[in-house]
């Protein structure tokens, strides 16, 4: 894992100054080297932060450029296949001078040009300059794991793995994006090319962008999705050919040059990664978990149950659950706000992991590809509900759902058979819904935004021919997945110097998924992960329960006990946010009425983020 930083200005006024000073924004990606490369014109600039895992000698330094240094590279990730695509390639007649990922990434750039994406398999984010091509060349890995942010005025172009670099540039002033602030409040995210600033973009999952220096123009296409459905395997089938891939997906991600292990919490996903690194492994195995002092909720006694099955050498950190200073800690440093709470857990236990190893694999991927969330479940009732109800029945389920207090059981399903169809996904997942965002934000910046946007755009995502589950999964590889999940990840690893690795998001993975499973066999008769339960019913320990749903979360028994309120209340919302609406959260959930927390924490988050912003 890396930083890079790159920049085209055509005025030709770059030095190491600028250069440096944008990739110092990023110390924690790379601490083991860096890197600046300057053309003779001084208008193209690219920089690197280096973490090493292959090749750790000076071979596999960054920038690097080909053999006549008329391509030049600046990447972020892990090219899993290169050592296939290394042979390939000297076919060809490529030579190389080392053993990293990297220069076979260049090659194969060299050897295909955008063509070269559908031949990788792994995760990454890269900016090429191809001087013979007069041309800067972007591009991000199918499902999003690495980060990739531009932007693009007058004749130039930034792009780097955080919006933090661009803004120290001091070329983009950070002027505060309305429209991604709406979204934010309902998905508790910036979803898509969307960012928190204005001017700025992320390049989505998928996609490359190739900006013509001698125009001045830029294009952003995608190279890749998930196929449409094709026909269902029959369960055994399925079994044995999503085995085969997931056991080919982890042995890829075992090669390392730096000492690697696993994230265990104990769940189905991250299990069957240990589960499969055994068979593929017959050495020492490390897993690592994490719980909280004092908390009725806690996942360790069950990574214990499959740590000791397959005997690997296990650690877990329990953390005191006076956490206020790190949660402020690590909230500034995201470079966008996302409400997820579960980011602070990740960054414990990445800490904690980074002590033993420098490589960690993860279960992530499973609830999105093989349909194992509540709210898949909520919505498959809601749709049922939904397409008996009449109009007028509707209505009150509206009404009824919007004087329930947030978090009652029912209230999602209610709101659900209120918005009917695609409606019963996207609407009843909002965190701040359209009539609530009308008291939340102050009239002036409300009438600056569309409400409804983010609802519209959930449900456009569902219009793929897919069976409603696979719908649903569909829509979340799209937003929840690449804007929330893989964000998490990868900001609560970097902040460690950490690289992680997600087997079960393999595009092969992927593709099988969504081309070969029917929804029928991702929920069957209100179980969640059925084909995953069952392939964990083969590999796992017989005494480890499967029909539990532990979110990776920070418990609500600690938040309770935490100053966040305080904190809350010590922001000002400015012109933003209103702070009696503010007051009244705070004071119903003190009063025990409803689970407002998400609420809060989206709010704590966003008015942290500002904070900063302003300074």
């Amino acid at each position: 894992m890396c930083g890079i930083f790159g920049i085209y200005d055509p005025a030709g006024r770059l030095d190491e100054t600028l250069l440096g000073g944008a990739i110092a924004a990023v110390p924690y990606r790379g601490p083991d080297a860096q890197g600046i490369y300057i053309n003779e014109k001084k208008t193209v600039g690219l920089a690197h932060k280096r973490l090493s895992i292959i090749d750790l000698s000076d071979a596999g330094r960054q920038p690097m450029c080909d053999a006549e240094g008329n391509i030049w590279i600046t990447f972020n990730g892990e090219i899993y296949n290169f050592p296939e695509l290394r042979e390939m390639l000297t076919h060809y007649g490529h030579r190389f001078a080392s053993m990293c990922d990297t220069e076979v990434l260049l090659y194969s750039y060299k050897q295909w040009g955008a063509g070269c994406l559908g031949h990788l398999n792994g995760m990454f984010a890269f900016g090429i300059y191809d001087s013979p091509g007069q041309k800067i060349f972007l591009a991000r890995d199918r499902l999003g794991k690495k980060p990739l942010f531009y932007t693009t005025f007058g004749d130039a172009v930034i792009f780097a793995s955080e919006l933090k670099e661009i803004l120290a540039t001091g070329r983009i002033p950070a002027n505060l994006n309305h429209e991604a602030v709406n979204f934010y409040f309902s998905l508790g995210y910036i979803p898509g090319n969307m960012c928190i600033v204005q001017n700025v973009r992320k390049l989505p999952p998928g996609h490359f962008l190739e900006y013509d220096c001698a125009r001045g123009t830029a294009r952003v296409c995608r190279y890749w999705d998930v196929p449409e459905f094709d026909a269902s395997k029959n369960e055994e089938q399925a079994l044995e050919e999503i085995e085969s891939l997931l056991a080919d997906s982890v042995k890829k991600r075992l090669v390392s040059d730096v000492p690697l292990g696993a994230f265990l919490s104990g769940g189905i996903d991250s299990s069957l990664v240990v589960a499969l690194m055994r068979k593929t492994h017959n050495g020492e195995i490390k897993t690592f978990s994490v719980g909280f002092e004092g908390s009725r909720k806690s996942e360790t006694m069950y990574a214990g149950i499959v740590a000791r099955h397959f005997g690997t050498t296990h650690r877990e950190i329990i953390v005191a659950p006076d956490f206020h200073d790190d949660l402020t800690y690590v909230s500034g440093l995201l470079d966008e706000p996302i409400y997820d709470s579960s980011i602070l857990p990740t960054y414990y236990l990445a800490k904690h992991t980074k002590e033993y190893v420098t490589v960690a694999l993860s279960g992530d991927g499973g609830d999105e590809l093989f349909g194992g969330y509540i709210h898949y479940e909520s919505a498959l009732i809601a749709e049922k509900l939904a397409g008996f109800a009449i109009s007028p029945v509707r209505k009150v389920a509206g009404l009824i759902a919007s004087r329930m207090p947030d978090g009652m059981v029912g209230r999602n399903t209610l709101y659900g058979i209120y918005g009917g169809g695609k409606a019963c996904f996207s609407y009843p997942a909002q965190i701040f819904k359209e009539d609530e965002k009308n008291l939340l934000f102050s009239e002036a910046f409300a009438k600056t935004v569309d409400l409804d946007a983010p609802r519209r755009y959930r449900e456009a995502l569902m219009d793929r021919n897919y069976d409603f589950v696979n719908q649903m999964c569909y829509a979340d590889i799209k937003t929840l997945l690449p804007d929330d999940i893989l964000v998490k990840v990868d900001r609560a690893s970097m902040f460690n110097s950490l690289e992680v690795r997600c087997p079960l998001l393999d595009y092969r993975v992927a593709e099988y998924a969504f081309k070969h499973i029917a929804g029928n066999f991702k929920i069957r008769n209100g179980v969640k992960k059925y084909l995953l339960k069952k392939l964990a019913g083969k590999l796992l320990p017989p005494e480890l329960p499967l029909e539990r749903k532990q979110g990776f979360d920070i418990p609500g028994d600690l938040l309770l006990r935490t100053r966040l309120t305080e904190r809350l209340l010590s922001f000002s919302p400015d012109k933003f946010i209103s702070r009696p609406y503010l007051i009244k959260l705070i004071d119903a959930q003190k009063k025990q009425k409803g689970h407002l927390w998400h609420k809060l924490f989206a709010l704590y988050f966003f008015l942290r983020w500002l904070e900063i912003w302003k300074k």
